[in-house]
């Protein structure tokens, strides 16, 4: 995909890479990583709900997200240990989640990061007082990130709905809410410590139509592959004597990074995004778990879920030349949700 030019980029890169930043570092700097973890990629979930518009509009969406994500989180909390109310939860939420894809930027996202930390909270216990000074610490940063870039740059040109929104429609929101149920299902069966990365790994590449999905699903994988290796690598290449000093600095500097990523290429930013997500994890990583062993589950949940979303494709149409829609068009521009949402996803 073609490089978005401008100054919208690069405004991204400074609201994504402050935001995310600023609130790692409030956790960090005292010591608290796990606290510092869950609230970067709080706060990254809490980023990418903004695409723009009047700074009035920014402001509701993001108030929007962070209230849905809590709320959806709590509720997780709430029904942890229950695996038949988790399931019921997470199809109602998926169904309602697929209602609104493709629909408006940045709000169409709302309801998908609120199943996310949904689907956390339900199988991480992360009903603290650290966590909950986390998102507000979060939604804080995220806020003064669109202050911050709306008086320098303005409402950023393009990023508001254009006349060709429409939405999927009834069958691919049940074929979302299935799939979703599903990709929790096949995790536990997998004996996954983390069965809720694959449901994650298909609310994020699946597309209302095969063409696109098909697209995403190769650059997903063919992404967190790469990233996989590359967080890898690095982890073991690392010094012991500066390892926390290097994975501090890889932490604040690749989320300036990948907006740009993902403005020119859709599994470029996924690489990068991987990279961040799994060298946050490993800072945080428990002592009892080996970086080997986490890298290699975050692939095949990653494998899994993309194939059980090419599955579930299967059951929808396919795009007729000229039928376009908004999502296919303008979606791969926009920096992708993390597959994960630890606080040690």
């Amino acid at each position: 995909m073609a490089m978005v030019r401008g100054p919208w980029p690069r405004a991204r890169m400074l609201r994504s890479g402050g935001s995310i930043g600023i609130a790692f570092l409030v956790f960090a700097m005292p010591g608290s990583i796990e606290a510092a973890v869950f609230c970067a990629l709080y706060t990254n979930l809490l980023v990418l709900t903004d695409q723009g518009g009047t700074l009035r509009t920014r402001l509701v969406v993001l108030l929007l997200a962070a209230a849905s994500m809590t709320a959806a989180g709590a509720l997780g909390a709430l029904l942890a240990g229950s695996q038949p109310l988790i399931l019921v939860a997470t199809f109602a939420l998926a169904v309602f989640a697929g209602l609104l894809h493709s629909s408006m930027p940045g709000v169409e996202m709302v309801p998908r990061n609120a199943l996310i930390c949904f689907v956390v909270g339900a199988y991480i216990p992360i009903a603290n007082g650290p966590t909950i000074s986390a998102i507000g610490i979060g939604s804080l940063c995220a806020l003064a990130g669109i202050l911050a870039e709306h008086a320098r740059w303005g409402a950023p040109a393009g990023a508001t709905a254009g006349t060709a929104v429409s939405y999927p429609g009834p069958r691919f929101s049940a074929v979302f809410g299935t799939v979703a149920v599903c990709g929790l299902l096949l995790g536990q069966v997998l004996g996954t410590a983390r069965p809720y990365w694959v449901t994650i790994t298909t609310l994020v590449v699946m597309q209302p139509d095969r063409r696109a999905a098909t697209l995403r699903v190769l650059q997903r994988f063919g992404g967190t592959t790469g990233g996989v290796v590359l967080a890898y690598v690095t982890a073991i290449l690392t010094p012991a004597f500066m390892r926390n000093e290097i994975l501090l600095v890889l932490a604040l500097v690749l989320p300036f990074i990948w907006p740009l990523s993902f403005a020119r290429n859709y599994g470029l930013g996924v690489i990068i995004i991987s990279t961040w997500i799994l060298l946050l994890l490993d800072m945080a990583l428990p002592s009892d778990e080996t970086i080997g062993s986490l890298f290699a589950a975050r692939l095949a949940d990653t494998a899994a879920g993309c194939a059980l979303a090419l599955l579930g494709n299967l059951l929808l149409r396919e795009t007729q030349p000229g039928d376009l829609d908004w999502a296919e068009t303008t979606h791969d521009r926009d920096a992708e949700v993390p597959s994960s949402q630890e606080n040690k996803n």
